[in-house]
């Protein structure tokens, strides 16, 4: 947890794999680092090193994926920490 201060952009993107969806959240993050330097970015993915761009924070919930149930789980009880 973040006690800088800095305000947090929360990106939910466990259900993102491939194709267009990644590329376009892939293009998205970058800007959102780029123009929101003073911002802490941070994006939930099922897998580490999904998108690999400097200055964003990966949030690893694997079972997330696994079914809706626990994806709201992660979305309603473990987010709401950040």
């Amino acid at each position: 947890m973040d006690t800088s201060g800095r305000p947090c952009l929360v990106i939910s993107a466990v259900n993102f794999t491939e194709g267009g969806p990644l590329t376009i959240l892939r293009e998205v993050v970058g800007v959102a680092a780029r123009d929101f330097s003073n911002w802490r970015v941070c994006v939930v993915v099922h897998r580490l090193g999904l998108l690999n761009i400097a200055g964003i924070e990966e949030i690893v919930y694997p079972q997330a994926k696994r079914s809706w149930l626990r994806r709201m789980w992660c979305e309603w009880v473990e987010l709401d920490r950040i």
